[in-house]
């Protein structure tokens, strides 16, 4: 059997990479589409804009945990994306959302369950609050790629910044 040559397994992880980003952002683009229509424009990398992926991962790491699976890494993923967004209202609209969003998401959930996942969102909330105030970009959807063992690409659809 012939021998795989030095940085052969680098070099098929980064070509897993980049097969998985490009099905997280395929799936993403249909995603969008299907939510907002054909016409919302979507860019990938926009050279000095700071990807929101990034800011994702950032923003939820504290509570990511190793042995998360693809489903707890999507959950965590999705209470964090609430969370982001609920921060960037006003302080007196986001109590009522958040009760609005886990009617919507949790309908008929044990209490226990639901004041959980309130009190993880609030904390986003205040991490939003936080340590990224400055960021402004709503998140409008996200698509969570295997790509191997343990390792998921992320990919994140969001308004672009304002000047």
């Amino acid at each position: 059997m012939a021998k795989k040559p030095k940085g052969f397994s680098e070099i098929l992880l980064q070509q897993q990479w980049a097969n998985a980003s490009e099905r997280s952002f395929d799936k993403l683009k249909k995603k969008v589409n299907r939510s907002y229509g054909r016409d919302v424009k979507l860019v990938m990398n926009q050279g000095e804009i700071v990807k929101m992926s990034e800011v994702l991962e950032d923003f939820v790491e504290p509570y990511n945990d190793d042995t998360l699976n693809k489903h707890g890494l999507q959950m965590l993923l999705s209470m964090g994306v609430l969370a982001w967004n609920i921060a960037l209202m006003p302080k007196e609209e986001r109590i009522e959302m958040l009760n609005e969003a886990f009617a919507a998401i949790m309908p008929g959930s044990d209490p226990e369950d639901i004041t959980f996942g309130k009190n993880l969102v609030d904390e986003l909330i205040q991490r939003k609050d936080k340590f990224f105030a400055d960021n402004q970009r709503t998140i409008v959807n996200f698509e969570l790629q295997y790509v191997s063992r343990g390792e998921f690409h992320i990919s994140v659809a969001s308004t672009m910044p304002s000047d």
